[in-house]
């Protein structure tokens, strides 16, 4: 009886070894090979495949809204799709006017502005190169330190025009986004209307033994990226909506601008609100509004604290784990993977819980 007790311990702990070292070799393959080769497919096919995916997205996001419509109200699905997806259109085409009217207004604003830009930066250019002449440097220090402030100067003023150029852009293409936004409207609808048809052809890929599991991963991902895409929306919205009223309270030129495009960096974790707040900041401690200065690097530390304070909160909240839990798996992703490690990480978190609940299905 003990051999027979031993000998099935042995066999569970070669298991968990083998399982262990299974899960090791997959994310070295995940990590070397398979993400590479992924990303080159999706150079390619991504944006064909774009707005099937964000179609999906927006199916899983809004199907709490569509079931609550059919349970309560008796809706047919169909119904309750065209219902949710009609005042959508309707409140993003509303936003979308309101928006691009006053960043129309701020654009010809800032555009008239850019001459005497322009001619502040070549001012304060000139009052740096007097400053190095006083210390009576060498020729060759004081030809490479013009260089350089010429260099930078250049820099400021083409970052200026460029970011005109990408919202002027952005407005003039609307006419594509609109048609790519009714191509995913459309793909949307029938993503929704069609789950039940969807899940199932999905699930009976799968042996039957499997299909049950299968389909609790799938509910435990889909809820995970309904919470997950609803905490970045959360977050990102207050901090825009931060930086919008700060910059209005501060008398800020084209606080409207700024605040959206602080909104946008914010997405994108390797950049942040600090690639507008920081060089705006030093520009103004450089032209000798010391005052706005303080304000803006005050601003942009309010919105660091309020992302480093909530992010971890609302991801766990939506997520449904700890938020020590959550913390972990975002600071092991960043440390492990990078960049990419902020979204792999929680991901891998979630999927391991779906996968653990599976596994324990009877």
């Amino acid at each position: 009886m003990k051999q027979t007790d031993e000998s099935s311990k042995t066999k569970e702990s070669l298991l968990k070894a083998l399982i262990l070292t299974g899960l090791c070799v997959s994310i070295y393959l995940l990590y070397y090979y398979i993400l590479p080769a992924g990303g080159e497919v999706l150079k390619f096919a991504g944006p064909i495949l774009l707005p099937f995916i964000l179609a999906g997205v927006i199916a899983i996001l809004i199907d709490p809204v569509i079931d609550f419509l059919c349970r309560r109200l008796s809706l047919h699905r169909g119904w309750a799709v065209i219902s949710v997806i009609v005042v959508l259109i309707g409140a993003l085409s509303t936003l979308v006017f309101l928006i691009s009217s006053r960043l129309l207004f701020e654009l010809q604003k800032l555009s008239g502005n850019i001459p005497d830009f322009s001619k502040k930066v070549e001012e304060m250019i000139h009052d740096v190169e007097n400053l190095y002449l006083i210390f009576d440097l060498p020729d060759e220090v004081l030809h490479q330190i013009q260089l350089v402030i010429g260099q930078i100067g250049t820099a400021i003023t083409h970052a200026v025009s460029v970011m005109i150029n990408v919202t002027i852009n952005f407005i003039t293409s609307l006419p594509s986004i609109f048609i790519f936004f009714l191509i995913m409207m459309i793909a949307t609808f029938f993503f929704s209307r069609d789950k039940a048809l969807m899940q199932q052809v999905l699930v009976n890929i799968f042996p039957e033994r499997l299909q049950k599991r299968v389909k609790s991963i799938y509910m435990d991902l889909a809820l995970a990226l309904v919470g997950y895409v609803r905490a970045q929306v959360i977050m990102v919205s207050i901090n825009t909506t931060i930086a919008i009223t700060g910059l209005h309270l501060l008398g800020a030129n084209y606080a409207l601008i700024m605040g959206l495009i602080s909104g946008f960096f914010d997405i994108l974790p390797v950049f942040g609100p600090g690639t507008v707040f920081v060089p705006w900041a030093i520009w103004n401690f450089a032209t000798g509004n010391i005052k706005m200065g303080i304000s803006l690097a005050a601003l942009y530390v309010i919105m660091i604290v309020v992302r480093q304070i909530m992010e971890p909160k609302l991801v766990a909240q939506n997520l449904g784990f700890h938020p020590l839990a959550t913390l972990a798996a975002l600071f092991i992703g960043l440390q492990a993977l990078g960049v990419v490690g902020i979204f792999i990480g929680p991901t891998l978190l979630v999927l391991g819980r779906a996968i653990y609940r599976a596994w324990k299905m009877t």
